[in-house]
């Protein structure tokens, strides 16, 4: 029997690589998480983290988050404060 993915201990382990505002926001919006807590789950807490850090707000999608709605170089930016903007 393989477990559902949202049970893969991969997808809670921290990233391999530093992930945008744009894809912590997509990261911690799937059902993966959905019952994960930020002191339980590697992945939640660096996302939930980062967008802090950076100024977004990790309650809401990215097509809600204020700092993502000013600039597309926000939406795409990293921790670090590098970006990647389209």
């Amino acid at each position: 029997m393989v477990a559902p993915a949202r049970d893969n201990p991969v997808f809670h382990d921290w990233p391999a690589r530093q992930l945008t505002a744009y894809d912590m926001h997509r990261e911690l919006q799937r059902e993966a998480h959905s019952s994960c807590t930020v002191s339980a789950c590697l992945m939640k807490r660096y996302c939930w983290g980062g967008l802090v850090e950076m100024g977004h707000s990790p309650v809401d999608s990215v097509d809600e988050c204020p700092a993502c709605d000013k600039s597309m170089s926000a939406r795409y930016s990293f921790p670090d404060g590098s970006t990647i903007c389209p």
